[in-house]
């Protein structure tokens, strides 16, 4: 009889739930949007090339006696070298990441998902020229993109039966996750050729595309962690006969 009632009570579950699956604005996409904004920073900034002076002599000293001569050379740093800077933000994270369910299965208490969760950020880089002292070139260039997460997610509904009172809880867990950049559109800001723009927005690219592939390694990991904190809060327990109700 307990097996039987949990039974009827899941088929009414995903019969309720079949209009928030259908639109993923609650749970799947409450799910995703947690773990890419755990995973995916909301800024990026790679500063490591910029700044870059060498010492240059300004002057010359003589100091000692005939015997004990020696000259001392005065030197002062100055902006020198080529200097790069890159920063990538996702400017609204409500608004610019966005949820899609691909695929879902249900198979007994179990549920299995596809998400995408799609990313528009935008992407700036800068490059000065200077030679001892003298800037002799600044050029900037800005772009927008975006990114693909995906995620292979399984829900697993534990059930909790008291009488005829029934609750469960979700225990989402991500068994694969994926990161591609789909679009890269490179706007010219300043003055500059058309050369260097295109040298720059390629370095632009290969530094957002870099920086992804160095999230993805322990993305699973990091997202399944962030499950977890959402599971020990108690925010994935719900109610049955309540949470049916509110469906209808």
């Amino acid at each position: 009889m307990p097996q039987l009632r949990q039974f009827a009570a899941l088929v009414t579950l995903l019969l309720a739930a079949a209009p928030v699956y259908a639109e993923p604005n609650a749970f799947l996409s409450g799910v995703a949007k947690w773990i890419a904004l755990e995973n995916i920073p909301p800024t990026y900034s790679d500063d490591r090339k910029w700044g870059g002076q060498k010492d240059f002599t300004k002057g010359v000293k003589f100091r000692g006696s005939f015997k004990d001569f020696r000259v001392e050379r005065r030197k002062k740093p100055e902006n020198h070298g080529t200097w790069k800077r890159y920063h990538v933000q996702i400017i609204h994270p409500t608004d610019d990441i966005q949820v899609e369910v691909d695929s879902l299965d249900v198979q007994g208490d179990k549920i299995t998902t596809r998400l995408s969760v799609i990313v528009k950020v935008t992407a700036e880089a800068e490059l000065q020229e200077w030679n001892r002292g003298v800037r002799l070139m600044g050029i900037s260039a800005v772009a927008d993109a975006t990114i693909r997460m995906t995620l292979d997610c399984e829900t697993k509904v534990k059930w909790n039966t008291l009488g005829l009172l029934i609750s469960g809880e979700l225990q989402p867990q991500v068994t694969a996750a994926d990161l591609t950049m789909l679009q890269f559109e490179l706007q010219r800001v300043g003055l500059a050729n058309g050369q260097l723009i295109e040298k720059l927005g390629h370095e632009l690219k290969d530094e957002v595309a870099e920086k992804i592939e160095s999230y993805e390694p322990k993305l699973v990991e990091k997202a399944n962690k962030t499950l977890d904190k959402e599971i020990a809060k108690g925010r994935l327990k719900f109610d049955l006969e309540q949470w049916v109700r509110q469906q209808f």
